[in-house]
């Protein structure tokens, strides 16, 4: 039976949520409401992993504080590639969105060029440091998340040959990889791992290939790390 680990950051939820919650109360003390946006990555608000997780998130604040989607509660703006990261920003701030979430580490370059252009609007970048006074930064030690996938991995693999399938090759990704490679072998330091990068965070079909590729090679557990390539390797067939 081909069996396939998946962890999704579920403190994302947690971190918007708590997130929103000062700002609702902190607006709440000058008779305010927030109204809040979030930019999507590639992946989308379906992706079932980083960007559904914070929309989710966004979606339980509204509810919890009687917000509604719309123009004056809470929304999001699909990115169908990086040259959609800025003018999303952008469209949302000119349509009176005081907060806007960046979802992921891609939108770096367009939350500092969106966080300069407007100093007043207040912006949340996840999953990565940036140092602006109207920037929240958002992080979590996703090496642990993936040690525990590695752990995992290793007792349910029976061919000992483990796999990790990535979005990109960058420093986040690495730390996920670091964490799992930790997380295998501390349950045998003789499971192999194979390692492969797809480049993106939005093509399904190339996860699956991937995956497949794999699976053709011995291997039989796969992690992956990658967004909306999640929905991808989950639909192979189990063998």
């Amino acid at each position: 039976m081909k069996k396939i680990v998946t962890i999704i950051v579920g403190l994302v939820l947690l971190g918007v949520v708590f997130w929103f919650g000062v700002v609702y109360s902190n607006n709440r003390n000058h008779k305010q409401i927030p109204t809040v946006a979030m930019v999507t990555d590639g992946g989308g608000v379906e992706d079932g992993s980083f960007n559904a997780a914070t929309w989710k998130g966004l979606v339980e604040w509204g509810k919890e504080h009687h917000v509604a989607k719309g123009p004056n509660g809470y929304t999001y703006a699909q990115s169908l590639s990086d040259a959609d990261f800025f003018p999303n920003m952008d469209k949302l701030v000119k349509k009176g969105y005081n907060t806007i979430i960046a979802t992921g580490y891609r939108l770096t370059d367009a939350i500092k060029k969106a966080s300069q252009k407007y100093p007043d609007t207040n912006f949340v970048m996840i999953d990565t440091v940036v140092k602006r006074p109207n920037v929240a930064s958002v992080q979590f030690r996703d090496n642990e998340a993936a040690f525990l996938a590695g752990v995992a991995a290793a007792k349910t693999s029976k061919s000992k040959q483990v796999g990790f399938i990535g979005g990109t090759d960058s420093p986040v990704m690495a730390v996920f990889y670091k964490g799992f490679v930790q997380g295998v072998h501390t349950v045998d330091p003789n499971i192999r791992i194979n390692k492969k990068y797809v480049g993106t965070f939005s093509q399904p079909r190339i996860g699956q290939s991937l995956a497949a590729a794999m699976y053709d090679n011995g291997v039989d557990v796969i992690y992956t790390v990658a967004g909306g390539l999640v929905k991808g390797p989950l639909l192979l067939p189990r063998r």
